[in-house]
């Protein structure tokens, strides 16, 4: 059995309700709280792209997932400071997100494990003919590339469905503005 921290971020303030996003860690180095600190950093470095009514709250309770069974077996406390987006530029349609998204060169049931991370609240400022710009796109990149190598503890993604993981690869943000309709909690 191998074992995962799962960290979480509440979202709130945006438009749609509150939102959820969710990383998952190794457990052989480095500490939970390490984990819910590269997470909250994560959400640091993005601030400044992300309009200044949303709010971003790394969960204290990181839970302990089995791999194998994607069943919880334990938690730890954390604390960690909560991240208000930086910009008060108008927002664009709340369907509008950013997204990073990890490659890991992994393939199972004949497609690639990709982990992704949904950005909302972009800005008027960072749009570009209906698509992020450069400078958005080089800040969420290097947001993204510091989260996946910020170990220990190593970031992985996890795929609930056949419970395996990989490493996080590299981050890139994809070139158009991505929609996220809905996020599980």
């Amino acid at each position: 059995m191998a074992s995962l921290w799962r960290v979480r971020t509440a979202i709130t303030g945006g438009g749609g309700g509150n939102q959820v996003s969710t990383q998952f860690f190794e457990t052989t180095a480095g500490s939970a709280q390490d984990a819910a600190d590269s997470v909250r950093a994560f959400w640091s470095d993005a601030a400044a792209l992300i309009a200044n009514n949303y709010q971003f709250q790394v969960e204290p309770v990181v839970y302990v997932i089995d791999s194998t069974t994607g069943q919880a077996t334990g938690t730890v406390s954390t604390s960690t400071a909560s991240v208000t987006g930086g910009s008060t530029a108008v927002m664009l349609p709340n369907a509008n997100q950013g997204l990073v998204r990890y490659h890991t060169g992994v393939f199972t049931a004949g497609r690639e494990l990709i982990g992704k991370i949904f950005v909302p609240g972009p800005v008027q400022d960072y749009n570009n003919d209906g698509l992020p710009s450069s400078s958005y796109k080089s800040t969420l990149t290097t947001a993204g590339s510091n989260l996946g190598n910020s170990g220990p503890p190593d970031m992985v993604i996890y795929s609930r469905t056949h419970h395996v993981y990989a490493p996080a690869g590299l981050a890139t943000v994809w070139n158009e503005w991505a929609i996220l309709r809905s996020r599980r909690t």
